[in-house]
């Protein structure tokens, strides 16, 4: 059975299936209803189902033409309600979000502010609050304050949503986007850029690695002088119209291009919006101009206006959002997704639990949800580095990522290698031990290699990711197998003292060709160098960066 692109995208959204996994067991939406009005595609399916697996009964529906098929068959066949179709008709995409709001929903999902402002039409009881992903739905709240009195959070108010989604990923979905449904060039063409936002500095930095041409029309002086000063040509309105072959509108705004604007259009100019509503090219007004002579239509969602000098104005998915238009929409990327939409399950969470009050109505997202997703998404891309920790006398353990150092007891170490990012960590799960127990006197002090991972045997210390080594006798403690790409350290009765022996011996005969893991004495065994065999194969093991050893309870390096 071939999986399809749902599957891939589940697969790929991190963060939510993490989330999902937790809202199994904490159930923080049980019993409540959540109603949405958002673009229904792949990435927000995992979005939906992450909700319904912490309780959420879900009534959704789309957005303007965004809806996406496939992605209302999965969500059918999980048990969400789903109301309508793909549509371009506003008067039938607006009865849908009736029916959303006639379920009475406890919390809304917004985007574009639609369903608040239908709840505030016909308002009831038991409104939660909710969330607002988009910026022009923000610009449509504020005004309402004072008749909402709910906590709504903003999406696009957070910095991850601003740099990660809105920045980076918008921009790459709309040169992608442009690519797929015009199959034209954008070597050496002249592309303006409408608005200089982060979706709009996001747009206008992709089109210029496409070795475009890139124009910025902003009406903020400020921004303006930003997008100069970052390398962008900045003319008047007039001359950023009349030298475009592409323009791109990005602004939130009503009517950036319009009928008004066809004397300044060259001939062969694509116009196209990726902002969030399909408001910012006026095309009924560009189809009703008397310039337009004629139109045509092409099957990948693309228009051509035929003028009556000759003249032909092409428009990409009649100003609708393109970057979720046309064959196989594909829209922004799965990461940066994967932390809006972990933004918004976590903000939905604080919003039922209470957490947020009519205080925060139209705010951007908590900080410390902000935090928290940063801190997820970081945390899957650099693996877990243990923490060495150095006893006085040389006993060596080992702690994860995860423990704080105020968990380590006061002077059972001297020295713990921490890394700088976990110092401040307030409050990490402490999922592993230390080494417990008195270590026997004349312990080594440790000399180490760079990182490996040995095998475990009971004859040798076994430490993770980061070479620790030492007598296991003299440590007293034994790492345990845990999950995948955890390790643990237990206590463990002490090792007979015939395999310390066998252990010197071996290390012993071997210890010139092993200069990485040399043990060195500090009381006792003043006269002799030994070492602990990690792995069948150590004359393999790598040296530290410099080539030369690193000493344990030095701050050497992990």
């Amino acid at each position: 059975m071939t999986s399809t692109r749902i599957d891939w995208v589940a697969g790929h959204c991190q963060l939510l299936r993490s989330i999902s996994a937790e809202f199994k067991d904490t159930q923080p939406f049980r019993g409540l209803t959540i109603g949405t009005g958002i673009h229904l595609e792949a990435k927000t399916v995992a979005l939906l189902l992450t909700l319904r697996d912490g309780g959420a009964r879900l009534v959704s529906t789309g957005n303007l033409n965004t809806t996406q098929p496939d992605a209302l068959e999965v969500l059918k066949a999980q048990g969400v309600t789903v109301i309508g179709g793909p549509t371009r008709d506003k008067a039938l995409h607006d009865s849908y979000l009736d029916e959303v709001i006639a379920a009475r929903p406890d919390l809304i999902l917004d985007n574009g502010a639609d369903l608040f402002v239908k709840y505030l039409a016909a308002p009831y009881q038991g409104l939660r609050g909710g969330t607002e992903e988009t910026t022009s739905g923000r610009m449509r709240l504020e005004p309402l304050r004072a008749r909402l009195e709910l906590p709504i959070l903003v999406i696009n108010d957070s910095p991850i949503k601003q740099f990660a989604e809105n920045e980076h990923a918008v921009g790459q979905s709309s040169l992608e986007s442009y690519l797929r449904l015009t199959n034209r060039t954008t070597n050496g063409e002249n592309v303006t850029v409408f608005g200089y936002g982060a979706c709009g500095r996001g747009v206008a930095a992709n089109f210029r690695g496409g070795y475009a041409r890139v124009t910025v029309a902003e009406v903020n002086p400020v921004t303006r002088l930003q997008a100069h000063l970052d390398g962008f040509s900045t003319p008047p309105r007039a001359e950023a119209i009349g030298s475009a072959d592409v323009i791109i509108t990005v602004t939130g705004a009503r009517d950036v291009v319009t009928a008004a604007d066809l004397p300044l259009l060259r001939d062969g100019v694509i116009l196209a919006n990726a902002g969030h509503f399909p408001w910012e090219i006026d095309v009924e007004g560009l189809l009703s101009a008397p310039d337009v002579a004629g139109t045509r239509e092409y099957a990948d969602d693309l228009m051509t206006l035929e003028l009556t000098d000759g003249r032909r104005i092409h428009i990409i998915s009649r100003g609708h959002m393109f970057n979720l238009a046309g064959p196989r929409p594909l829209g922004n990327s799965i990461e940066s997704m994967d932390l809006g939409f972990a933004l918004q399950a976590r903000c939905l969470e604080a919003v039922a639990a209470g957490r947020v009050d009519a205080s925060s109505c139209v705010v951007p997202v908590p900080a410390s949800i902000d935090a928290l997703v940063a801190s997820s998404y970081l945390d899957r891309k650099y693996a877990a580095r243990p923490v060495l920790a150095v006893h006085a006398c040389g006993a060596v353990g080992l702690l994860a990522q995860d423990v704080r150092v105020a968990d380590v007891p006061r002077g059972l170490f001297d020295h713990v290698d921490v890394d700088p990012a976990q110092r401040d960590l307030a409050e990490p799960p402490v999922r592993h031990g230390v080494v417990e127990g008195e270590p026997r006197g004349g312990l080594p002090r440790l000399f180490a290699g760079a990182p490996v991972l040995p095998r475990q045997r009971r004859d040798r210390l076994v430490v993770g990711q980061l070479p620790a080594v030492v007598a296991a006798a003299d440590v007293g403690a034994d790492l345990r197998a845990g999950p995948p790409g955890q390790h643990q350290l237990e206590p463990a009765s002490l090792y007979p003292g015939h395999v310390l022996d066998q252990a010197r011996q071996r290390c012993l005969r071997r210890h010139a060709a092993l200069p990485g893991l040399l043990l060195r004495d500090t009381g006792d065994l003043a006269d002799e160098h030994f070492a602990v065999e990690v792995e069948e194969r150590l004359e393999h093991l790598p040296l530290g960066p410099r080539g030369d050893q690193l000493v344990g309870g030095q701050g050497g390096q992990g």
